[in-house]
């Protein structure tokens, strides 16, 4: 969707483009009554930071940037969006309003915080059981391994990195290398 709101304290919305209802639930209308500020759609944990980036920009006469972050839609709900922006400016470099962009990024939101959260547990288990771990591009031939893998080796990781295959082969005891 599309959306023109002004750069004063209220961030009132100008403009929305039509397909607004099908993205965040509210009509054009509803919006264009000048009732509903665009910083009452943003989520209270992202309001700051996105403020204070869209300030920096406009007093530094940066005209186009991109953030991303929480909008309410009009179920109560929040949902993640991609904004590209650009701060549109008059001959007098005086900042007339802000155009966005606005793709909803929910499921993809949804799915980096489902890997941290993922890979969080991982280290958690790692650390837990004292595992070791590598890990080998077979294309590269690059192979990472974690602090307990080079213990477990009987070295210090760093005697161990940059580790490559052949390195790699030469700690396997002869009998096990078939």
């Amino acid at each position: 969707m599309t959306i023109i709101w002004s750069p004063d304290e209220d961030r009132s919305i100008k403009y929305v483009s039509q397909n607004v209802e099908k993205i965040i639930g509210y009509s054009s209308e509803e919006i264009k009554r000048g009732e509903l500020k665009y910083k009452e759609f943003i989520h209270p944990e992202d309001y700051a930071r996105i403020f204070a980036e869209i300030n920096h920009n406009m007093a530094n006469n940066i005209n186009y940037y991109e953030q991303s972050y929480r909008l309410k839609v009009k179920s109560g709900e929040y949902r993640w969006f991609y904004d590209c922006s650009m701060v549109i400016r008059d001959y007098e470099n005086e900042v007339m309003s802000i155009r966005g962009y606005l793709i909803d990024q929910t499921h993809q939101k949804e799915i980096e915080n489902s890997l941290k959260d993922e890979r969080r547990r991982l280290q958690e288990i790692i650390k837990g059981t004292g595992a070791g771990t590598w890990e080998w591009n077979i294309k590269t031939g690059d192979i990472v391994i974690n602090n307990r893998w080079a213990e477990i080796a009987g070295y210090e990781i760093n005697e161990l990195t940059p580790l490559t295959i052949k390195k790699c082969g030469s700690l396997i005891h002869p009998d096990d290398i078939e």
